[in-house]
Order: C-alpha cells, then sequence, then structure tokens
C-alpha cells in the first residue's frame, strides 16, 4: 500500500466522521477531533510500514504533542474574543510552534510525555473560557473538504517523513492540532468566537483521550499484535472521555440537588 492509498483511507475515515457532525453539536464534535481521530490512521500507517519499535517511539511523540494542542486550543480560544479570525488563528499557531523545542527532551520518555501532557491539559482546561450562546453555524462545503484533505495530508506527511525525522518527530507530527484549527476556524468565521469556543472546549476534553490512546500504544507495540494493541489502546483512550462525562453529571446533579433555602431561613437573616 503506498502513501497515497494509506492518505485516501485516512481522509475516508475523517469524511465519515465529519459526515455526522452536523447531528453532534460543536462540543462532541470537538471532542471527537480531539480524540485519535487522525493520529490512530498516521500510527498504524507508520506501523504497518515500519514496524513495531518505530511504532511505540511514535507513539511517545504523540503523547507529547497533546501539549501543544492544548495550548493551540486555549490560545484560539482566548484570542478569539478579542481579535479577528486570522489574528486568532496566526497567535495559536505561533503558540504552539513555540512549544515544540521544549519536546525534545521527551524521545523515548514516556512518563515524562504523560506528565507534560496532563499538566498542560489541566492548566488549559482550567483556563479556558466559557462558550458564550452562538448563532446556528453556516456550514460552507469547502470546510469539510479542507478538514479531509488535511486529514490525508497528515498520514502521507507521516509515512513519507518517518524515515527522514525519526519516529518520535513523525509521531508528533501524526497529531498537529489541523482539524482543530480548520473548525474553529470556520465556527468563529460563520457564527462567531462562541461557536468556536464550545467546539475548542470540546476538543481539548478530547485530547486526553488522545494521549492515551498513545501512551497504551507505546506500551503494547512491542508485546501485541499489531490490531490487538490498536484495539486494546481504543479502548483505553475512551476512558478519559467517559470519566470526564461521569465528573460532568455528577457535578450538575450535585448542583440541582442542592435544596434551596426555606423561606424561614431567608426572612431570619
Amino acid at each position: 500500500m503506498d502513501e497515497w492509498n494509506k492518505a485516501a483511507l485516512s481522509a475516508a475515515a475523517v469524511a465519515a466522521l465529519l459526515w455526522g457532525l452536523p447531528l453532534l453539536g460543536r462540543r462532541r464534535a470537538g471532542l471527537l477531533t480531539g480524540l485519535p481521530t487522525v493520529t490512530g490512521p498516521a500510527l498504524l500507517v507508520l506501523g504497518l510500514q515500519s514496524g513495531p519499535a518505530a511504532l511505540g517511539d511514535a507513539a511517545v511523540g504523540s503523547v507529547a504533542a497533546c501539549a501543544p494542542c492544548a495550548l493551540f486550543a486555549l490560545v484560539q480560544a482566548r484570542a478569539g474574543r478579542s481579535v479577528g479570525v486570522a489574528a486568532a488563528l496566526g497567535l495559536a499557531t505561533l503558540a504552539t510552534l513555540l512549544l515544540l523545542p521544549l519536546l525534545w527532551p521527551l524521545e523515548d520518555r514516556l512518563g515524562a510525555a504523560l506528565f507534560g501532557a496532563g499538566a498542560a491539559f489541566a492548566l488549559c482546561r482550567r483556563a479556558m473560557p466559557r462558550p458564550s450562546t452562538a448563532a446556528a453555524p453556516r456550514r460552507p462545503a469547502w470546510s469539510a473538504l479542507l478538514t479531509v484533505a488535511a486529514a490525508g495530508g497528515v498520514t502521507a506527511a507521516v509515512a513519507w517523513s518517518a524515515p527522514q525525522l525519526g519516529a518520535f518527530w513523525a509521531g508528533v507530527l501524526a497529531s498537529p492540532p489541523l482539524l482543530a484549527a480548520v473548525v474553529a476556524t470556520q465556527q468563529q468565521r460563520c457564527a462567531g468566537c462562541g461557536a468556536a469556543q464550545a467546539f475548542l472546549s470540546g476538543y481539548l476534553d478530547g485530547l486526553p483521550g488522545r494521549a492515551a490512546f498513545a501512551a497504551s500504544l507505546a506500551l503494547l507495540a512491542e508485546m501485541l499484535a499489531l490490531p490487538l494493541a490498536f484495539g486494546i489502546a481504543l479502548v483505553v483512550g475512551l476512558l478519559p472521555m467517559l470519566a470526564l462525562r461521569l465528573a460532568a453529571t455528577s457535578a450538575l446533579r450535585r448542583g440541582t440537588a442542592a435544596p434551596a433555602p426555606s423561606r424561614a431561613a431567608r426572612s431570619g437573616r
């Protein structure tokens, strides 16, 4: 299977995801984008092409790349409230590029990469602005086409660049915020910054699942057959999303279950 066929398969998988986005809403769409929607096919291609050892190293790179992705989401969400679409995208891209040199020491260090990704997620989630109410978006056809093309391009780039960059940086390249950049920019342009913030908030919450998926793959790549390793990694990657969902549901129930102060208590103040 050559690089173009691999890219086409990845693009088709992402196209299937985008087909259902109008039914999901912005936050759920962002959540799915934060998951290994592009990273998974790209790593699968690299594993088939270069073997389990290279796949394990690349998976560590994908874990490390979750920190720049989280920073991208935060900067674009906050900058979008005060600057234009192009400026917000530019600032987010610049912040991501400035963070990339800090990933060099994380090569072959899965624990450190996980810690960095977790710390970045926690800090960025705390600083993420609350999404504001936005109008229903218009969905131009070029946005979906560009997103699908980006997914195919990433897979092809990973397959071509692995021998030149090394597996770790190929894994970093397999986990860029391209999907988030395209969809969030389209949402901000068509429906305002509130729509982009809702999407980016969901994207940020999907990143722990991507990190868990890649970390599991890094551990299992040389221990199990490739299909089994990928299957287990996919299941593990869903666990952080479920945990966040349960935590949000629990917090909502506690808020709604809090008893209102009685009239006597209010009058006694």
